[in-house]
């Protein structure tokens, strides 16, 4: 008579959350885009890409993940698939399997210059006050 005994070992599996913050005053420039996509890294090689947009809450969970490899926990990671445009990633922060990946964009900027003139015959009465004060008002 012959026996077969089977040994059967379940490999532990882990999962892995990507998180995007916006730091751009609440998207005050419109230029935050739509979505964005990001790889789930294993080293170098991709393991899997996923879209973050609002409708996800620019949040994304990949699970089933193989744990280990030749023994070893597998460090994963996520990258920005592409970087939008006048943004830069600031900050990568890991808490256990959650990953946040911090975007920050310099808001745009411009200049306002002004320059009083006075229209008073050379100030003939003498009433021109040594200064003014001007307020600057935006969209109204």
């Amino acid at each position: 008579t012959e026996y077969v005994i089977t040994n059967t070992h379940v490999t532990e599996t882990t999962e892995a959350t990507v998180k995007k913050v916006w730091n751009d005053s609440n998207d005050q420039d419109g230029k935050r885009p739509a979505e964005l996509t990001v790889n789930l890294m294993n080293g170098n090689t991709v393991v899997r890409t996923v879209t973050l947009n609002a409708g996800n809450n620019w949040t994304a969970k990949v699970t089933g993940l193989a744990k280990k490899a030749n023994g070893t926990d597998i460090a994963y990671s996520w990258s920005e698939g592409s970087m939008p445009t006048g943004y830069s990633l600031t900050d990568t922060s890991v808490d256990g399997t959650v990953t946040t990946l911090t975007n920050t964009y310099a808001p745009e900027e411009t200049s306002v210059s002004v320059r009083k003139v006075w229209d008073d015959s050379s100030n003939q009465d003498g009433i021109r006050p040594a200064s003014v004060t001007v307020q600057l008002y935006a969209d109204g």
